[in-house]
């Protein structure tokens, strides 16, 4: 087939028009949004961002991503996220042609977020990181699919729930019996880590992973799957239109191997329930203890939410355990007066392991807590 010569200016100006009117609205869409979002800061009353951090492409913000993967290599994330609220203020923006993010330590903030003007916050941005993971997990989604998800969750972390301490005290003696006796130094933060994910895997799917035990080889393998997935969605989120290229090899099989492994324990649950409805006795949980995932079966049938929900509570409470813990032996290591003044508190037990309601008005431990919460807190500022 063959053009003439004639249609070149046409097209030449066709392309033209096209182009400015992809400008024209574009430019005009980024106004409205300005004009909206500057009635929204009259309405409520808003201040500005004390800064914006200084993005030096606007594209990806290559600059910042490989100032936080720099930290992350030499474990000094926490620090860096400490350093640029003490450069840029309590709260910053980081703009790109793909939006815009706020960081904020500050509470008034956080507190609006996620509490006050929750429907306000969306689960865009970082979240979606998470996505391949946790599908429409309640950490995924807003709105009225948010509420819903919370509405089937909601009974599983009922007081009478979340009361077997017998769980936690079995897995702490298999921790202390990894700590030398000899004083010689331990990493405890690798022993926390696995103290926290014995916890969560019996807690959520009934079974153990056996990190501080013997250990079978299928569930070594499960372990190292899960630790890599979690690593693989933080490159997700910090390397952003780098991902493919910096991508983790192994990553796709460890992601369906953790899948499958999931799946595998949300069929045994529903066809547990469907053998005690059919015979109208009591579950296997009601017998041996609390499963997550049994007592979600009761809420609901779909396998696929289940898996979804169950891993969203597997990655959420491995990492802010372990977290909240480590933080709370570093503070403690440093201040013997606290550590004396908590053992003394503890002491009152007179070896009797504590039930709910005594750790729930200990006071000592309870500012301990709060203490080690405020000193991870710098990391758990992203609001989309």
């Amino acid at each position: 087939m063959v053009f003439s010569n004639t249609s070149h200016p046409f097209t030449a100006v066709a392309i033209g028009t096209l182009l400015v009117g992809s400008l024209i609205y574009a430019s005009f869409g980024r106004w409205k949004l300005r004009q909206s979002r500057q009635e929204f800061e009259r309405i409520n009353k808003c201040l500005p961002p004390r800064s914006l951090y200084p993005i030096r492409e606007p594209f990806i913000g290559l600059n910042m991503i490989l100032s936080v993967l720099g930290a992350a290599r030499k474990k000094l994330l926490l620090h860096w996220f400490f350093e640029q609220y003490q450069t840029y203020g309590p709260t910053f923006v980081v703009r790109t042609i793909e939006g815009h993010a706020v960081h904020t330590t500050e509470a008034e903030n956080l507190k609006t977020a996620f509490s006050q003007k929750f429907d306000d916050w969306s689960a865009g941005g970082g979240r979606q990181s998470f996505k391949h993971l946790l599908g429409r997990a309640t950490f995924m989604t807003d709105g009225a699919e948010w509420s819903h998800s919370r509405g089937i969750l909601r009974p599983m972390f009922a007081k009478d729930r979340i009361t077997d301490l017998d769980l936690f005290e079995k897995h702490l003696q298999k921790f202390l019996k990894l700590i030398p006796e000899d004083g010689a130094t331990v990493d405890l933060d690798k022993l926390f880590h696995r103290y926290a994910f014995d916890v969560s895997s019996e807690f959520l799917f009934g079974e153990s992973i056996g990190s501080l035990g013997e250990q079978t080889e299928a569930k070594a393998q499960l372990g190292h799957d899960i630790e890599l997935t979690i690593q693989d969605a933080a490159d997700r989120f910090r390397y952003s239109l780098l991902y493919r290229l910096l991508k983790r090899k192994g990553v796709d099989e460890a992601i369906r191997n953790v899948h499958d492994a999931t799946n595998k324990y949300v069929q045994e649950t529903l066809e547990r329930a469907a053998r005690a409805e059919k015979s109208f006795t009591a579950t296997d949980d009601e017998e041996s203890g609390y499963s997550f995932l049994d007592e979600m079966a009761r809420q609901t049938q779909d396998p696929k939410k289940m898996r979804e929900e169950a891993t969203s509570l597997m990655f959420a409470g491995k990492d802010t355990t372990a977290g909240l813990l480590g933080s709370m032996w570093f503070l403690l290591a440093r201040n013997p007066a606290a550590w004396q003044k908590l053992v003394a508190e503890i002491d009152q037990l007179e070896g009797v392991p504590p039930s709910y309601q005594w750790i729930k008005n200990a006071k000592y431990l309870r500012y301990c807590e709060h203490e080690g919460v405020l000193l991870l807190s710098p990391k758990q500022v992203f609001v989309d």
